[in-house]
């Protein structure tokens, strides 16, 4: 953890003004209700800490692709619609993504790029036609 860190809304609120999101995985599963959401890693004093949209646990990593695989934020399955980053390009972020073999693949955007997903875990770029 954060040395002076403490799982406080106002330590929350803080690290939300004060930190920089770098990573985001969103999710729609279709369903209504809470069947949509955004889990986050925000770089904050020196560490990146994990926000998880059902976990009031905020672990903190080292670097930022220790949280992405501590947190599980490279898995993929056909509810993933979108992940981001400031930090690590779609070339980088791509080699570390797990894909649930068992969902229906889709497409989705990596760092505002289309990206098409095959039931191997195959990534391919969607260009589009001018």
């Amino acid at each position: 953890m954060i040395e002076g860190y403490t799982d406080f809304p106002d330590e929350d609120e803080l690290m939300q003004e004060e930190g920089e999101v770098v990573y985001s995985l969103c999710w729609d599963s279709g369903a209504p209700g809470a069947g949509a959401d955004c889990e986050l890693i925000y770089s904050w004093k020196g560490q990146y800490v994990v926000c998880l949209s059902y976990d009031v646990n905020r672990p903190a990593y080292p670097s930022l692709i220790e949280a992405i695989m501590g947190a599980e934020l490279n898995f993929v399955n056909d509810a993933t619609t979108e992940i981001e980053s400031t930090e690590l390009s779609s070339e980088q972020i791509i080699p570390l993504l797990a894909i649930d073999i068992n969902s229906d693949l889709h497409e989705l955007t990596i760092n505002r790029e289309d990206w098409e997903v095959d039931k191997q875990g195959n990534f391919t770029r969607i260009v589009y036609d001018s």
